[in-house]
């Protein structure tokens, strides 16, 4: 849309989509949705997404192959999100979107947020943080498969991701970076369920499995220094930390005092890139020749 009083820009815009299966053209179900997004003229922008699923075929799930015949209906779903951008060019920016997620006749819900914010301390270094937060409540995945009975797991599913990165710039030719990143995946499961030959599930009293709580932690710090064109000197560090076990109830504080009584890794390496220049060496060998 052309520019406004108050906008930028801003776009409406509406979709539909029937979708089949690749292999056998079998109808597997219909998305539809109506999206909004806009700018102000202080270049804050914002935007919304409603989008609707009905209930599908999912061949992919059940892990049998396209080919097989075999898949899980999924559930009719409704999908309400939204997101939010300041002013990248200030000193201050906030990036930040959520989202929640309903599906008819099931228990299933889904929700989540990310929240994003960075700072420019001058054009020398910034720092940007953001965390990822994703809950789903009575999820309904493949487990595993036992003689014929391919085992479907009730389960609430959760992770989080911390990620921090920045960069100092002390001349053109010199950098030093920051990388961080923790992750954590968590599924407790309450039942299990065989998929039945309409893509429904049976209960199975006879099934367990134990819960996951993954946990993957990496800091990383990178020195760069180009000494000469072509040519560098790169200096890597790196922390990491890496627990899975069947933890899955636990807080987020409390999983990560045991993830810190995990055995660390530390990785230090020093890298030097010299680039030589062979028309230079050429006439040089051609000078003394």
């Amino acid at each position: 849309m052309q520019p406004t009083k108050n906008f930028n820009s801003y776009r409406f815009g509406l979709y539909n989509q029937a979708r089949f299966q690749h292999y056998s053209g079998i109808y597997t179900g219909n998305n539809a949705g109506i999206n909004f997004s806009a700018q102000t003229k202080e270049r804050f922008t914002f935007g919304s997404n409603l989008n609707y699923g009905s209930e599908n075929k999912d061949f992919f799930e059940p892990r049998q192959g396209t080919t097989s015949g075999i898949y899980f209906l999924q559930p009719q779903r409704l999908n309400l999100n939204g997101w939010i951008s300041t002013n990248s060019q200030k000193l201050f920016q906030l990036d930040a979107n959520g989202y929640h997620t309903t599906f008819s006749n099931n228990p299933k819900t889904g929700y989540g947020f990310s929240i994003a914010p960075r700072y420019r301390f001058n054009n020398q270094f910034s720092l940007r943080y953001r965390l990822n937060f994703n809950k789903t409540n009575d999820d309904q995945g493949y487990v595993d498969q036992v003689d014929n009975n391919i085992v479907f797991g009730i389960r609430d599913r959760k992770n989080y991701t911390n990620t921090v990165s920045g960069k100092y710039s002390f001349s053109t030719n010199s950098s030093l970076s920051l990388s961080f990143r923790h992750y954590w995946g968590a599924v407790s499961y309450a039942n299990f369920h065989n998929l039945n030959a309409v893509g429904g599930l049976d209960l199975n009293t006879n099934y367990t499995s134990e819960n996951v709580n993954f946990n993957n932690w990496n800091l990383d710090l990178n020195y760069i220094w180009q000494f000469a064109p072509g040519s560098q000197l790169i200096a890597f560090y790196r922390n990491s930390i890496f627990n899975d076990d069947t933890n899955a109830n636990l807080s987020f504080f409390e999983n990560l005092n045991n993830l810190f009584e995990q055995s660390q890794k530390h990785t230090l390496s020093l890298r030097v890139v010299y680039f030589i220049d062979y028309n230079k060496i050429k006439k040089i060998l051609h000078t003394f020749s």
